[in-house]
């Protein structure tokens, strides 16, 4: 039986089938996000190894059955990974699901994070990152060859690492639940003024400017302060999107800040906990959204 808070807090927030995804993805070893107390219950210490997040879209819709999970690889069993993406439906890709597994046993020198959003259009996502940005020999050719393998044409990513001046610090794989394919790539900034250069780089003014306007940033997180993230399918560019760890409570839309705080009051119903914001992040795009980043407090 998995343990309760990540299965029952995914059926909370998506009554339908949040049960179905939670027991798969709860039922893998987790490594914790974040730095955490030597001494949380192994519930609790298992809730750590799940991050989650809140995304408002046009018209204030919002999706809350967003969920990310760190994966410990080593000591995962054979097909844990593959059952737990397909726990999203027959039609997510089956290269994916053994791509998966391929990765976990053959490649320990990569973190590996699997993702779900049970929203208005389902998918799994698989994240393959450097540990703690940590150089990796061959890793911009092995986004090239994996997203290439996916959807995503291998020229947009060289011609996206070229202009970025840059190895990406991960990349991931968009699963949606009818079998569409893409990825992203996750480019790492260690300032406000190197956030700016790849979002230019990008062309994408929108972002600039809403990176002008925001407040103190988080100086020592692993992966870098601001994260810029293009997404492709084929040879075109789907959305970028901007995160930022900031260092305080971040300033939020209306809708979002109203979602964060129903969020928080039903953590406390139905976990018994109290939640803490990661980052935020805006989506630049067709269909433009703000997200807001979030982890149960290990407290």
């Amino acid at each position: 039986m998995s343990p309760p808070g990540i299965a029952s807090w995914l059926d909370h927030l998506a009554p339908t089938h949040g049960a179905r995804v939670g027991e798969a993805f709860g039922a893998l070893p987790l490594r914790p996000v974040y730095d955490v107390p030597p001494d949380l219950t192994d519930v609790d210490r298992h809730l750590q190894g799940a991050e989650w997040s809140l995304r408002v879209g046009p018209a204030g819709v919002v999706d809350r059955a967003r969920v990310m999970v760190a994966v410990d690889a080593p000591r995962a069993t054979e097909g844990a990974l593959q059952r737990a993406l397909a726990a999203l439906g027959p039609g997510i890709a089956r290269g994916a699901r053994v791509l998966a597994e391929r990765l976990r046993r053959e490649r320990p020198d990569l973190d590996l994070l699997l993702g779900a959003d049970l929203g208005r259009a389902p998918r799994a996502k698989l994240y393959v990152l450097r540990p703690a940005g940590r150089p990796v020999d061959g890793f911009a050719d092995l986004a090239r060859a994996v997203l290439g393998a996916h959807g995503v044409a291998p020229g947009w990513t060289a011609d996206v690492l070229d202009r970025a001046g840059r190895d990406p610090a991960f990349f991931a794989l968009d699963l949606h639940a009818d079998g569409r394919t893409g990825g992203k790539l996750y480019l790492s900034a260690t300032d406000r003024d190197d956030a700016d250069v790849l979002l230019a780089a990008l062309d994408r003014q929108s972002l600039r400017e809403r990176l002008r306007c925001l407040g103190d940033v988080d100086a020592d997180h692993a992966v870098g302060r601001f994260v810029v993230t293009p997404r492709a399918r084929g040879t075109q560019t789907v959305d970028v999107t901007l995160h930022a760890h900031l260092g305080r409570d971040p300033p939020l839309s209306r809708p979002l800040s109203a979602a964060w705080q129903a969020v928080q009051d039903d953590a406390r119903r139905v976990l018994g906990r109290t939640l803490r914001a990661s980052y935020v992040s805006w989506l630049d795009g067709p269909t433009p959204s703000e997200s807001l980043y979030y982890r149960v407090s290990p407290d």
